[in-house]
């Protein structure tokens, strides 16, 4: 089953939501490459990935289930910490909402170049 989610990550967390991502489900390969700002321009401060996840992915990122996503990285060989995993869990914006729905709440616009 698919779900929808909008994912917005902070510019500073980006590689490891990028490299966790894939490691969750190889179909997250290609994800958060879209660059977000509050004035539309350069530098990105976020990025956003919004559309279909499978579910498994979606229930992981609503629980922020921790525990799980340390194991992720830790079979696939990553070596993330735990500590690197929480923050990232605590920063990241997961919804359900359309992706200029979730812009709009935030106050975030997509940079018109590309980084």
């Amino acid at each position: 089953m698919w779900m929808h989610r909008t994912i917005i990550v902070p510019a500073s967390h980006v590689e490891i939501a990028r490299e966790l991502t894939e490691a969750a489900d190889p179909a997250g390969a290609g994800m958060f490459t879209t660059a977000l700002s509050a004035t539309g321009d350069l530098p990105a401060l976020h990025f956003i990935s919004s559309g279909f996840i499978s579910e498994q992915y979606a229930v992981i990122l609503d629980e922020r289930d921790n525990a799980l996503v340390k194991a992720i990285s830790d079979a696939a060989g990553l070596g993330y910490t735990q500590d690197e995993i929480d923050e990232l869990l605590s920063v990241i914006d997961v919804s359900s909402e359309d992706a200029f729905s979730a812009l709009k709440r935030l106050g975030l616009k997509i940079c018109r170049e590309v980084e």
